[in-house]
């Protein structure tokens, strides 16, 4: 009989071992988009956005964990220069990147968080003869922002997972926001807050939910974002996640920050398809003792 139980237990063994073969097998062959294959895909859309330095397609329907390379990576690595040719010439953007370099050393160590092609921001802080470190998810994005910042260095991470060896005197995030989550963004601004220097300085760039046209039921309960902003990019729709302005500097004053400056200003896309984007600008700064 004890023969009998054991032979049974070393069979089931078997057979499940088999069938997680076979599962595995199957999703190894199933089509995929990026790093997710389409047999663990599902029917609910996140809340993404499409912006000329990192932006998100809403063709892929789960949610990566942090750490894991983002389906709408592989829209970066197919578009690459496309972005620059259709949102390089943001006046506003230069403008406050310059303003905000105004405000730190000479030799500061700033971080470029979701950099993109590397300009115009990176490219922008070398120039100044600055340090520049930028991240991004997509390693086209990276590729080219070594190519075209060589002063700079670069490497492809995802900002939620991001830990930086030493601290910076400044961070950008310009247009990199927008599909976090809002628990995500909260967290994005305390790490922002620990990864600098005291008296260090942060620029966002990014788009008020209050500039734009919105519906009751989008709103969260308290008044503070909204969610599923249908938005236009080179001709296809996507969906947004907003702060309203208030809302963003809330945000960064929960985390610690005082705000410094914000501006907002006007951004037309040189491209066909592609709505016009109310840009809010915040440099807000880490008080010299925490």
């Amino acid at each position: 009989m004890l023969k009998s139980a054991v032979f049974a237990s070393i069979l089931r063994l078997a057979m499940l071992k088999d069938a997680g073969q076979r599962e595995q097998m199957h999703e190894n062959s199933s089509p995929s988009y990026g790093s997710f294959p389409l047999s663990k895909r599902t029917n609910t859309i996140p809340n993404s956005i499409i912006s000329a330095r990192s932006f998100s397609v809403l063709i892929h329907t789960k949610r990566p964990t942090m750490g894991d390379s983002h389906p709408s990576t592989e829209i970066f690595n197919q578009k690459g220069l496309e972005y620059e040719e259709a949102f390089g010439h943001d006046a506003g953007l230069q403008k406050n990147v310059q303003n905000f370099l105004e405000l730190l050393p000479a030799n500061a160590r700033v971080l470029d968080c979701g950099c993109g092609t590397g300009k115009p921001v990176s490219h922008s802080i070398a120039a100044s003869g600055r340090r520049v470190h930028g991240i991004d998810l997509s390693p086209t994005m990276v590729d080219l922002s070594r190519k075209q910042v060589p002063h700079g260095t670069f490497e492809k991470v995802n900002m939620l997972s991001y830990a930086p060896s030493d601290k910076f005197d400044g961070v950008v995030a310009s247009l990199s926001l927008f599909e976090l989550t809002r628990e995500e963004l909260t967290t994005m601004a305390h790490k922002w807050f620990q990864w600098l220097r005291p008296n260090g300085l942060l620029l966002i760039l990014v788009i008020g939910a209050d500039d734009v046209k919105t519906s009751p039921e989008m709103w969260d309960s308290d008044g503070q974002c909204v969610q599923r902003i249908g938005w236009t990019f080179m001709s296809r729709t996507v969906y947004i996640t907003l702060f309203t302005k208030a809302g963003w500097n809330s945000l960064l004053e929960g985390a610690g920050f005082s705000i410094v400056h914000t501006e907002t200003d006007t951004f037309v896309p040189a491209a066909e398809g592609c709505d016009v984007e109310p840009h809010y600008f915040v440099i807000a700064r880490k008080p010299s003792s925490t």
